[in-house]
């Protein structure tokens, strides 16, 4: 009795705990900003929430200094790369790569080569999940474990489909990316599959696909790697495609 009279008085002062009008508005500009594709003007979110004009510069001009938002010459707003590495680590917490692992045992053992699970952090595609043939590893985020955006097949993937604002600001840095004819090309056949040097000898090639959020942009990377004289990418490209598709009817379905 004393354990649930404990639980109804924790429940009970969570309920009479007020929440801040002022947080709850802040949080809406910046969901109503990912609400579009590209940078937004402020009379189209004056309407979107139906503010004045002053409260929305209020906030506005707030998040730019604090970092989340971005100001471009025509006066309109996007979010900044802050708001992306707080996305990756949603994403992490939300433990994704727990979720495609089924889909990658499938792969694994339809392909008999190693899967991976890849994520944009900074200017490079760090793996996250990895599987072999016999095993699984997992991979740190913050390990050794990463490829160049510009030339492996998950970092043409992760740019590629990615928020355009989020290519303008890694071009902004310096980033190397893939040539926007390699990016097309990527996004025209829906995979993408890793560079090759002409002088390596027992090449490992990858291919990879993107893993879309509700709003179209890519959130990671799913792809097989194996040697290249063994790996059927055609093969492998309809699988990861299929499977990326069947993930996706699975965490949004039609309403």
């Amino acid at each position: 009795m004393e354990n649930t009279s404990a639980l109804e008085e924790q429940s009970a002062q969570k309920s009479a705990t007020r929440t801040l009008s002022s947080a709850s508005r802040a949080l809406g500009l910046l969901e109503a900003i990912a609400e579009h594709r590209r940078p937004v003007k402020p009379p189209t979110l004056s309407r979107q929430l139906g503010w004045s004009r002053a409260t929305l510069h209020q906030h506005l001009v707030t998040f730019v200094n604090a970092g989340w938002l971005e100001q471009l010459e025509d006066g309109s707003y996007r979010l900044s790369m802050r708001a992306s590495r707080v996305g990756r680590a949603a994403m992490e917490q939300s433990s994704i790569g727990e979720r495609v692992l089924p889909l990658m045992r499938q792969l694994t053992e339809a392909t008999r080569e190693s899967t991976f699970l890849a994520v944009l952090d900074g200017d490079a595609a760090h793996i996250v999940e990895r599987m072999e043939p016999r095993r699984r590893i997992r991979a740190d985020i913050s390990s050794e474990m990463s490829w160049a955006l510009d030339d492996s097949a998950s970092g043409r993937v992760l740019t590629a489909f990615a928020d355009p604002a989020v290519v303008d600001e890694l071009r902004a840095t310096g980033a190397k990316l893939s040539t926007q004819t390699e990016l097309a090309r990527v996004r025209r056949n829906g995979y993408a599959v890793s560079a090759r040097e002409p002088d390596d000898e027992d090449m490992i090639t990858a291919v990879a696909v993107p893993l879309m959020d509700d709003r179209g942009y890519c959130v990671a990377a799913l792809g097989v790697l194996g040697p290249e004289e063994r790996l059927d990418i055609e093969d492998v490209a309809r699988r990861l495609q299929a499977g990326a598709d069947n993930l996706h009817a699975l965490w949004h379905p039609a309403n």
